[in-house]
């Protein structure tokens, strides 16, 4: 997965997945195209986040300051984000492989597509966080112990979302 090769090391992850009734192009379509804030719940949860509006499908989270950092078509979508207490940097995937600066917080976020059989495919979602440094892990782990729940929320609803939207579409 090209996620491993972003962040094969990590000290925090989260990882759900959810079959589909549809083929890997149509649910690939759905993921780069669905707005996530179409549910009331995560757009809920994105605005008591202060999150920018803009940061509702995967574009817009690339728009303020996520990297896009590979893709295969059909297959995986890899995003991530580098940030520390200035807020987030901006490198090249190149760059993001190999960064090592401490006192940040590097993160990547995929979705990965596999075609179980005729009828179903796997679609799954990975984060992994990664701190530079003992005190970006720290730092980290306080936000993580209060985010965690509601990321999880927020990524369930989403591979619901991306069913919904990719079967309906058949």
């Amino acid at each position: 997965m090209l996620i491993n090769k972003y962040l094969r090391k990590f000290d925090f992850t989260e990882y759900h997945e959810i079959t589909i009734a549809a083929t890997p192009d149509r649910i690939y379509a759905v993921i780069k195209e669905l707005d996530f804030t179409r549910s009331w719940i995560v757009n809920f949860l994105f605005r008591l986040r202060g999150l920018p509006k803009a940061m509702r499908n995967l574009d817009g989270f690339i728009k303020v300051g996520f990297i896009f950092l590979e893709e295969i078509e059909n297959e995986e979508f890899v995003l991530g984000f580098l940030a520390n207490q200035r807020g987030l940097k901006i490198i090249t995937p190149e760059e993001f492989i190999n960064f090592t600066q401490p006192g940040f917080v590097m993160s990547v976020w995929n979705f990965h597509i596999t075609e179980a059989n005729n009828e179903n495919t796997l679609v799954s979602t990975e984060t992994r966080i990664l701190g530079t440094n003992k005190a970006a892990k720290r730092f980290f782990s306080l936000y993580w112990f209060f985010i965690y729940p509601f990321s999880a929320w927020i990524r369930k609803i989403i591979l619901k979302m991306i069913k919904k939207e990719a079967e309906s579409k058949l």
